[in-house]
């Protein structure tokens, strides 16, 4: 038996198979997503009321100063 001295080796660092074919990835959940739907409540319609306002700073400011509870969308 003949020992190489430099083996090839990959990425982590280990010896390099040539004979392996690359792991494929994982198929996509699909179905992880399906309990939430993307607009809850009203939610919309308040950003589309600060949309329409005349006075764009006014609105932008008012947007900024609306507190958002982000623990829905964990």
């Amino acid at each position: 038996m003949m020992i190489k001295k430099d083996p090839p080796l990959d990425q982590t660092g280990g010896p390099k198979d040539k004979k392996k074919e690359p792991r494929k990835p994982p198929s996509p959940d699909r179905a992880w997503n399906t309990a939430l739907s993307a607009a809850q409540g009203d939610a919309q319609s308040w950003i589309n009321e600060l949309a329409k306002q005349a006075d764009a700073r006014s609105s932008f400011n008012e947007l900024l100063d609306t507190p958002i509870d982000f623990s829905n969308f964990i």
